[in-house]
């Protein structure tokens, strides 16, 4: 009966573990996948282009992954191409290669949240 019981805290721990490789594999991926080198999530399926939504999420689980690195990039990137100066909310959408790749200037409340969401997630996690 005991091994039993050791058997199942043995196979929990391991499922522990590689759920834990896995979460940093998925990171990983789609770091490679979606974002560039200088923070800035690419839509793959939509000629490239970027969103609040995106650079939101990117954020999120940068924080979720604890990767500081990123989470810096991403933010820079985001303040640096996105960030409408006149109110401090973000222009929703970012068309590389474009003579104005912002040519649309409004914000998206979908990506205000994620911003503001990613805020909140680094300021409770201490970075």
């Amino acid at each position: 009966m005991r091994a039993r019981g050791y058997t199942q805290w043995i196979f929990c721990f391991m499922v522990m573990i590689f759920s834990a490789q896995a979460a940093a594999t998925g990171w990983d991926t789609f770091k490679n996948r979606f974002m560039t080198a200088d923070g800035r999530i690419t839509d793959t399926a939509n000629n490239n282009v970027s969103h609040t939504e995106g650079q939101g999420y990117g954020m999120l689980l940068a924080v979720a992954n604890d990767d500081r690195a990123t989470f810096d990039r991403l933010w820079h990137w985001t303040r640096t191409h996105l960030r409408n100066a006149q109110n401090d909310l973000f222009y929703w959408r970012y068309t590389p290669g474009a003579a104005d790749p912002v040519a649309d200037k409004n914000n998206a409340s979908d990506g205000d949240v994620l911003l503001a969401w990613r805020c909140n997630a680094r300021h409770k996690n201490g970075r």
